[in-house]
Order: C-alpha cells, then sequence, then structure tokens
C-alpha cells in the first residue's frame, strides 16, 4: 500500500512522535509518506528519528503574490475581528484540498490517514468534495477533548467542524473511551476503533550503563503543568531528608531554560533539554516519572518509554495512565498520583519515591511488572491493527 500520514507539524508532542514510529514501522512493508503542515516548525531530534525509507514532503501550500497581499491584511486585521483568522484559515485548507488532490493522483496513495485535529480538518476540505480514491483515516490523540471548550479562534475550524470531519472519515481511531465523547451525536461511517499506541521493545543502546546515584527521570515537554517544579522540589526533600538521589529532566523550552537558571547551583538535577535519544536518558535512571496536572492528557508518549525500558512509573492518576502502568493480572508497574487540577501533591509524590529507596525488592519487583505492562504496546499489534483498517 502507498499511504500517507499526515500531521500539523513534525514536533515534540506524543501525537506526533507516535506519527513518526508508526510510518517508519508501516515502511517495512509499505510504501510511506510524512506531510507536514508547517515545515518551517519542524525539530531536528523529531527528524532525527525518522527513517530514511520514509518520504518526508511539505504540505505548506505557496501561495501568489497577491494572495500573500491579501493575507497580510488580514493577519493585521485578524488581531482585532477573529472571523478573519476563520477567513485566513478556510483560505488555506481549501488551496491544501488542490494541493492534496493532485500528490494523492500523482503518487497514488491509497489511504490518507491524519493525525491531530488540524491535519484533520485539512484533510477534510480535500475530502468533502466526493469520491476519493483514497480511503480517509482519523486518529484521535485527545485534541477534540482539549479543544471543545477553547475559544481561540484559529481552533474554530475544527472544533465547529468536527462533525462533518467525523462523518467524512471512513474510520477513527481511539485511544481511550475519553477520545470518544467528541463522537456523541455524530454520524459515522463506520463504529470508531480502539488502537494503542504502538512501540518497539527498547535495549540499552552500547555503553549506557545507569546513573551511580538513585535517578528519577521525567521525560515530557518543558511546560508549566508538565509537573517539573513538583518533581524538582520532591528531590529537594529527599535530598534534604539524606537520600543520595538525582534527578533528569529531558526536553526543551523557555520553562526549562528558567528552571535551569534557577536551580543551576544543584548538581543532583540535569537538564539533558531537547534529545533524540531519549530513551538512552531512560536507560540511565531508575523510575519515570509522570507528574502532569494537564486535564486532556490520554495516552503518555513518556509513560509507553517508561515502560519499554523496563523502568516503573510513579504518574498522576489520569487519562489512561493507570491502564497503561497495569499487567493484564491488574497488577501496576509503579504508583498512582491523586489528580488535581491546581497540581500534584509533592508530599505524596515524596512518599511514593521513598518506597522504591527504602525497600529493597520493590524496585526489582516493578521493572518486572513494567516489561510486562508494556506488552500492551507492541508495535507489531497497533502496525497490523492499523493495516487492516487501510485494507
Amino acid at each position: 500500500m502507498n499511504i500517507l500520514i499526515l500531521v500539523p507539524a513534525l514536533t515534540v508532542g506524543g501525537g506526533e512522535i507516535f506519527a513518526v514510529r508508526l510510518a517508519n514501522a508501516l515502511s517495512v512493508k509499505h510504501q510511506v509518506t510524512l506531510m507536514d503542515l508547517k515545515p518551517g516548525n519542524r525539530n531536528a531530534h523529531v527528524l532525527h528519528r525518522i527513517q530514511p525509507q520514509v518520504k518526508v514532503v511539505s504540505g505548506d501550500v505557496p501561495f501568489s503574490g497577491p494572495e500573500l497581499l491579501f493575507r497580510k491584511i488580514l493577519v493585521k486585521a485578524g488581531l482585532f475581528f477573529p472571523f478573519l483568522h476563520r477567513l485566513l484559515a478556510r483560505s488555506r485548507a481549501q488551496g491544501f484540498a488542490s494541493f492534496l488532490h493532485d500528490y494523492v493522483e500523482n503518487n497514488k496513495i491509497d489511504v490518507v490517514n491524519s493525525h491531530m485535529a488540524s491535519a484533520d480538518w485539512h484533510a477534510f476540505q480535500y475530502f468533502k468534495k466526493g469520491h476519493r480514491r483514497a480511503k480517509f483515516i482519523v486518529s484521535m490523540h485527545g485534541c477534540y477533548n482539549r479543544a471543545e471548550k477553547s475559544t481561540d479562534p484559529k481552533r474554530t475550524g475544527p472544533v465547529k467542524n468536527r462533525g462533518h470531519i467525523f462523518g467524512a472519515a471512513d474510520h477513527i481511531v481511539l485511544l481511550t473511551p475519553k477520545n470518544a465523547l467528541p463522537l456523541a451525536g455524530h454520524r459515522l461511517k463506520n463504529e470508531p476503533v480502539y488502537i494503542p499506541l504502538g512501540l518497539e521493545n527498547i535495549s540499552p543502546p552500547p555503553g549506557i550503563t545507569r546513573n551511580k546515584n538513585f535517578t528519577f527521570i521525567l521525560v515530557s515537554r518543558a511546560i508549566e503543568r508538565k509537573g517539573w517544579e513538583e518533581a524538582i522540589e520532591a528531590v529537594s526533600t529527599l535530598r534534604t531528608e539524606g537520600h543520595t538521589v538525582d534527578l533528569l529532566l529531558v526536553g526543551g523550552g523557555g520553562h526549562q531554560e528558567a528552571l535551569q537558571k534557577k536551580h543551576a547551583k544543584d548538581p543532583f538535577i540535569q537538564f539533558t533539554g531537547e534529545s533524540s535519544e531519549v530513551t538512552a536518558w531512560i536507560h540511565r535512571s531508575d523510575v519515570g516519572l509522570f507528574p502532569s496536572c494537564i486535564e486532556s492528557e490520554s495516552y503518555p508518549n513518556a509513560v509507553i518509554e517508561y515502560l519499554a525500558c523496563g523502568k516503573p512509573v510513579i504518574g498522576t492518576d489520569i487519562g489512561e495512565v493507570a491502564h497503561m502502568i497495569s499487567t493484564p493480572g491488574s497488577v501496576r508497574a509503579g504508583f498512582l498520583l491523586d489528580y488535581h487540577p491546581e497540581g500534584i501533591s509533592v508530599g505524596q509524590l515524596v512518599f511514593f519515591m521513598k518506597k522504591y529507596l527504602t525497600d529493597v525488592g520493590l524496585l526489582p519487583a516493578h521493572r518486572l511488572l513494567a516489561r510486562e505492562a508494556f506488552q500492551k504496546f507492541d508495535m507489531k499489534k497497533c502496525v497490523s491493527a492499523y493495516e487492516m483498517l487501510y485494507k
């Protein structure tokens, strides 16, 4: 099959990273193209993860001189008139529809699989115009759960037209029952299908060894409400109490830079910045942290990576985290933090961290459970499920 995977941008994010992994895995047996709508936002670390046989193309449609002038006027006026943002977005989407039509026909694409709401909306502009040679698959990652309460005019297109988008899709892929909520009341061609995210089994890279001190790791986008400050406070508390522990923080951005400057004199906190070798850092650690308090979290990619590396998880009881860290026998490879919109309890995080520091048999036991819990995310199963929809 000839498969086109469409994403808003090749940036650091759970949905985007999974799209890359799916493209890589599918490319073993199929022709696969990754198309991004905003090539100017491409992240070098994400590009590094893409296999050479996956074709990467830009979906950023060029505009003529008059169109560019009109866009500039709209952008300036749109600061005061939100409806002009919608007009600008609609114009862009229509231009993309023509571009996608030519690309699909010229390259004999069999399937267009969009990931994230913006990509769904742009693909819909092509599929809404009647019979098409390609199938339309929408993979949902929680965007509509987050966007349905949004007042951002730039998101109005996907939100307002989601019923039409869902109705045009041949199949909709969900991660969690929560993802199904925005589908209520909309007519679908087929019942939605649940397919967990997939990831290959990951062995430690040659030469990688665990850190000398007991190390907790937090991998995420460096933004507020992902729990970076709480993790730092928890590890600082443990150090004050006499425990020799370190913290690895993997991710980049303004929040990371501010925290790194603030804690420059704390040698037990290591900021790696963005990395294309995330699992190498995970293999250096002992326990993975996911202390997020973002309500729209569904299937956090970092939790899967922790489990793939055989690391127990201390994570917020949000989205599907409880299910993710559980074995088929319903035994958890870690601990769940209570969810609070304002932030997780540092005291509770410290309590769970201490369990690994004081119970010598707990970490080895939870490592085995982590490997067992990871089996539900086997990439071979994920690819097979997607291939069934594509056919």
